[in-house]
């Protein structure tokens, strides 16, 4: 890849090429694992809140209260538990699980029962007793950055949130030791003994493992967010490797949505396809055509009388008819939500257009509600996606924006079978819903604050309706507000149809992905049965220059795109197996220089940023304490103490903020004879001796 304006770099120091070299290749990415997802349900309709999007690229099962009792453990090599609530059936499962050899990820702290009553025990053996403490905006929390899974990150950072959240933690004192036969390690914590956020343990013997977290420091843009996304990131792919027995990389690899992490859509509701609808919006698709950016419509086709073939090609020019929005029918009355009447509706549009089959891939019931048959009958039709949303589909979106998941897509499951339906929420109000106009662009920006910071496939979707924004003045001049907002705020956002996402979601889930890594090149091998178009892959935390092919095939510029630290190389892939290899060339992206790397104390430094990107403000943090010294581009520094310092350079612009860390060594002498014998009673008696001698 050429570099130019749009490239980054990424987190974390920049280290020497020669440290990623591999005579063998590791393993950096396989979606045949088999991961599952334990949710705690006493309903008919539960959603995944996290891990659809989390762990995007693998087809993951679902284990509930009643099923994992008879479950089968040892053919899965991850169970992922995404809530609070777990049974105290459930939690001696998990035990056995553990002590068999199994791994367990806790995204949320277990410590409800099925009923929602806090359980005083430790029910899992390897957690320590549970505490709860807020954590605040620009509260420190402290790394453990000697541990190899947050090489690179500084001691301490401080959090980003803007709303006080009352967190779970757990007790170790000491923060590594043993536990229930497990070596555990406190890698993320509030400073207090018994404020420990998150903890990673691992029994060698039999190869288990297990990750203590909560959802708020991998996930970024929320209220209760505690990092930036490329923090979040960083943090949440390196434990992923680690517990899923990824080989030791530079980055990580991960699929993603087209193009990017983030969706916007635009779905138009109550679209007849009328022939006499042109003459309705004309104004609307003249005020769309004005965009800087092609924003396609999802129109939720209503079938009745009124559609014809004329009505459907025309608006097919500015978007996607494949939604059934079927009205006429009592979708929450289980006597007429039948297989019967979604096929009459299929059939009016089969007959119009003259097909056997037009293709719908989502639907939305009217008034956003449905019974559990109506959805379970679309689920059993091969629909791939609802835009209703709710625990019964009509009390709100699913989500929030404190942790920010409210974008998120969650997998539908009913009566605790996994469904072929994804379900994406509208985070605000409908337009037709909004108080005034004015509400459709205030509700959407307020809400578009956090989307554009998120940093796991998401999807923003606007709300409108053919009786609003396509016909109202007012309405629709809010809209293009909207409008020209994303297209000037949010760079790294890709414009899709529901069509898109349900075909790209499903044609993912039913691919074979593998990655592999040999000394400075990754390659991703993808097996498919269908063509995808824009397949993508993100490179996280890589820092360097690269070039991609596509079965030795240059994969150009206008291909890879580069945000917050993260590259995405996109490229149409044909049925068959098809390979990309990415090569990392060795050459940072983001660098400094420094007049000396050791000398005697006090010790002089000048710092100049020597970086391939530009940058508009740096930060220098001279002890990587988390504690900014300077703001100057080119600072200089006067080192006064012996000591090894790491001194980071957090430098951005408009694409995020990226870091990199460099070593200097203060030495207490002037003789190189007499530092290598001071650093070598330094080493080993420093445990032993108070640290005044050495000061």
């Amino acid at each position: 890849m050429r570099l130019k304006n749009g490239l980054l770099i990424c987190l974390i120091s920049f280290l020497a090429v020669a440290g990623m070299a591999s005579a063998t290749p590791v393993e950096c990415l396989n979606n045949s694992k088999h991961i599952a997802v334990y949710l705690e349900n006493t309903q008919t309709v539960s959603h995944d809140p996290f891990c659809t999007s989390m762990f995007y690229e693998y087809n993951l099962t679902y284990l509930f209260n009643d099923t994992i009792l008879s479950q089968d453990l040892s053919d899965i090599y991850l169970l992922l538990v995404p809530e609070n609530q777990m049974s105290n059936s459930t939690a001696t499962i998990i035990n056995n699980y553990l002590n068999d050899g199994g791994k367990v990820w806790f995204l949320s702290d277990p410590i409800l029962d099925e009923n929602g009553n806090l359980q005083t025990a430790n029910r899992i053996n390897i957690l320590g007793n549970w505490s709860q403490y807020p954590v605040n905006h620009a509260q420190l929390i402290y790394f453990d950055n000697t541990d190899p899974l947050l090489s690179g990150f500084p001691s301490s950072l401080p959090v980003q949130l803007s709303t006080e959240s009352h967190t779970w933690m757990r007790a170790y004192s000491p923060r590594s030791g043993t536990i229930s036969g497990f070596r555990y390690n406190v890698l993320m914590h509030q400073g207090y003994w018994d404020g420990n956020m998150l903890v990673k343990f691992e029994n060698t013997t039999t190869g288990a493992k297990a990750i203590y977290s909560n959802p708020n420091m991998f996930i970024s843009g929320g209220k209760n967010s505690y990092f930036d996304s490329n923090t979040a990131s960083t943090l949440f792919y390196s434990l992923r490797d680690w517990i899923l027995g990824f080989g030791s990389n530079t980055y990580s690899v991960a699929v993603t949505y087209p193009k990017t992490d983030k969706i916007f859509t635009l779905t138009i509701d109550d679209i007849h396809g009328s022939s006499d609808e042109r003459s309705k919006t004309s104004r609307y698709f003249r005020m769309k055509n004005s965009l800087t950016y092609f924003i396609p419509d999802t129109f939720f086709i209503v079938p009745d009388s009124d559609t014809t073939k004329e009505g459907l090609d025309y608006l097919s020019q500015f978007g996607d008819t494949h939604t059934n929005h079927p009205h006429g029918v009592d979708w929450t009355d289980v006597n007429t939500a039948s297989n019967s009447n979604v096929t009459m509706f299929e059939n009016i549009i089969n007959d119009i257009t003259g097909n056997e089959d037009y293709g719908f891939y989502s639907f939305r019931f009217p008034g956003t509600t449905g019974t559990i048959p109506a959805f379970q009958i679309f689920a059993d039709r091969g629909y791939l996606i609802s835009s209703n949303y709710g625990p019964f589909t009509g009390m709100g979106p699913i989500g929030d924006e404190l942790s920010n998941n409210i974008f998120f897509p969650k997998q539908k499951i009913l009566y605790n079978k996994k469904t072929s339906l994804i379900e994406l929420e509208t985070p605000t109000r409908y337009d037709i819903n909004t108080d005034t106009p004015a509400d459709i662009y205030t509700d959407n920006i307020n809400s578009l604050q956090h989307f554009k910071h998120i940093n796991f496939p998401a999807n923003y979707i606007v709300g409108g309706h053919i009786q609003g924004v396509m016909e109202n003045i007012d309405m629709a001049s809010n809209i293009s507000k909207v409008f020209d907002y994303a297209t000037q705020n949010l760079d790294d956002v890709s414009y899709e149809s529901l069509e898109t996402i349900a075909k790209y979601n499903s044609r993912i889930k039913d691919s074979r992905i593998k990655a592999t890594r040999n000394d400075n090149k990754t390659s991703i091998e993808i097996t498919t049965q269908q063509p995808i178009s824009n397949f993508t892959i993100k490179l996280i935390n890589n820092r360097n220059l690269i070039s991609a092919d596509y079965d030795g095939a240059e994969i150009f510029d206008n291909e890879i795109r580069c945000k917050n630290g993260v590259y995405y190389i996109y490229r149409d892939v044909d049925p068959g197996t098809h390979t990309i290899n990415v090569t990392d060339s060795g050459i940072p992206l983001h660098s400094f220089s420094m007049s000396s790397a050791f000398g005697k104390a006090p010790l002089t430094v000048a710092f100049n940023d020597t970086s391939m990107i530009k940058s508009e403000h740096w930060n220098w943090d001279f002890e990587n304490d988390g504690k900014i010294d300077s703001t100057e581009k080119n600072p200089v520094h006067v080192f006064e103490e012996v000591g090894v310092y790491s001194v980071n350079m957090t430098a951005g612009n408009s694409d995020g903020n990226f870091s990199c860390i460099r070593i200097i060594t203060v030495n207490p002498y002037t003789a190189d004879i007499f530092n290598k014998l001071y650093w070598f009673l330094y080493k080993h008696l420093s445990k032993l001796l108070p640290l005044s001698i050495f000061t």
